[in-house]
């Protein structure tokens, strides 16, 4: 019984520890650095969006009707599948940030997917001619490695 309940304690340790504690500290204590510099003070709306083209138009389509800027949040996954819908959003003027490669939580991940998503996202992002200023972590939860990997981007 005392070495399930110490299997237990441990793995309750590791998840704080890896997951739990950087989220808390990254959107309380000190907040993440921004993919790219910008000079722009503004109020944003923002959209965490696939894109998906079900849906994104008709946002975007509302959005141009009441002449509404917003940042857009892709997952890159999907974003390098349609890049119809990444330049209608560049050319109404809206802002793209980093949503991650394929909406995985990172409290999750390993430091080497961690690594892979951030790789493998600005490069596709970076293909069709996005240069990324923010990061918005799918359902805000980082692990102890975000942080060292948008600062390697940066």
């Amino acid at each position: 019984m005392k070495a399930i309940l110490m299997i237990f304690v441990i793995i309750l340790a590791e998840i704080l520890l890896y997951g739990v504690l950087p989220s808390v500290y990254y959107r309380v204590i000190k907040p993440l650095p921004r993919l790219r510099s910008t000079t722009s003070k503004t109020i944003c709306l923002t959209f965490d969006d696939g894109p998906d083209p079900r849906f994104t138009n008709q946002l975007l389509d509302l959005l141009a009707k009441f002449n509404i800027k917003a940042t857009f949040f892709v997952v890159a996954a999907f974003a390098q599948y349609d890049p119809e819908i990444i330049n209608r959003f560049i050319d109404e003027g809206n802002s793209i940030g980093l949503h991650s490669l394929s909406h995985r939580n990172s409290m999750w991940a390993s430091s080497f997917y961690t690594k892979h998503d951030f790789k493998e996202s600005i490069k596709i992002l970076n293909n069709l001619g996005i240069l990324v200023p923010f990061y918005r972590p799918p359902w805000g939860l980082f692990n102890i490695f975000t942080a060292k990997y948008i600062k390697n981007t940066i």
